[in-house]
């Protein structure tokens, strides 16, 4: 089994208005963006890897093609470790210098 494509499809929902609102925890209100990142291997199988923060860009799916296409599905490490591993690696860097500066 390969990965044969993988597709993005992009939505926008409106968050509900929270009841209780707590300046310790900011709640965004209005819209809000919604990724659905499809890996589709050849015999069918279809994976979903859902994004609500941001939208992923068309240049940032065709990066994950790149890597993702031909590869197999159920090797997770590999692709954690190329896709998702260095963001996580440079959210930790980023923190540990705020924590430096104080």
């Amino acid at each position: 089994m390969k990965i044969k494509d993988v597709i993005c499809d992009v939505y926008t929902w409106e968050r509900p208005t929270p009841k209780v609102v707590s300046p310790e925890y900011p709640y965004p209100i209005g819209k809000a963006p919604l990724d659905i990142l499809r890996i589709i291997a050849d015999d069918g199988t279809e994976g979903l890897f859902f994004r609500t923060d941001v939208n992923l860009s068309e240049s940032n799916v065709a990066d994950i093609k790149r890597l993702l296409i031909g590869r197999d599905p159920l090797d997770r490490e590999w692709s954690w470790q190329r896709l998702w591993g260095p963001q996580c690696a440079e959210l930790h860097m980023r923190t540990l210098e705020r924590v430096r500066k104080v």
